[in-house]
Order: C-alpha cells, then structure tokens, then sequence
C-alpha cells in the first residue's frame, strides 16, 4: 500500500504489532514493548496525540518499555480505547 500518497502517512512512521496488546489479549513483548514506548512518546509530548483532546496520558504511571504488562501499560490503554470509543460514537452518533 502507498501509505504515504494514499493515507498521508510516512512509511517510516508505520509499526505493526504481531498481536494485540491489552486485556484478554495475547501480550507478547515485542508488541508490549511498542505500545510502551509509542504511549511513552504520546505523553512526552504533552499527553495526547494531536486528535486525542478528550482525555490525556499526562497523568498516566508508565513506566519504561519492558515488554512486561504491567498496571501502566493497561491504564494507558484503558485511556486510549475510551478516547477511541468517544470519538467514534460522536462521529456516529
């Protein structure tokens, strides 16, 4: 895929996780490792991506990237899915 003329997007800013991390998934630390150090990036500039106002990661306990689920890591991810969730029921909505 073009990602870069089709979705705006560098393709050296593309990364692919193996499996998904958070509850009841599979956590492989590879995969855990990336969400890590992507939500690391996340709040080291200023809390949220640039389309994530709703609630933010500034407050969030993460610790460094291990590749080890840890309470952190799931708060993290806990914050991303309602941000996800609320963005996709107002546009639906």
């Amino acid at each position: 895929m073009d990602y870069e003329g089709t979705l705006g997007v560098r393709p050296d800013r593309v990364f692919n996780l193996g499996s998904a991390v958070g509850r009841g998934a599979p956590n492989r630390p590879g995969d855990v490792m990336l969400i890590q150090a992507m939500f690391k990036v996340i709040k080291n500039n200023h809390g949220s991506p640039y389309f994530l106002d709703i609630r933010t990661l500034k407050d969030a306990p993460l610790s460094e990237p291990t590749g080890r689920k840890d309470h952190g890591t799931m708060e993290a991810i806990n914050t991303y899915q309602f941000v996800c969730r609320r963005i996709l029921l107002a546009a639906d909505g």
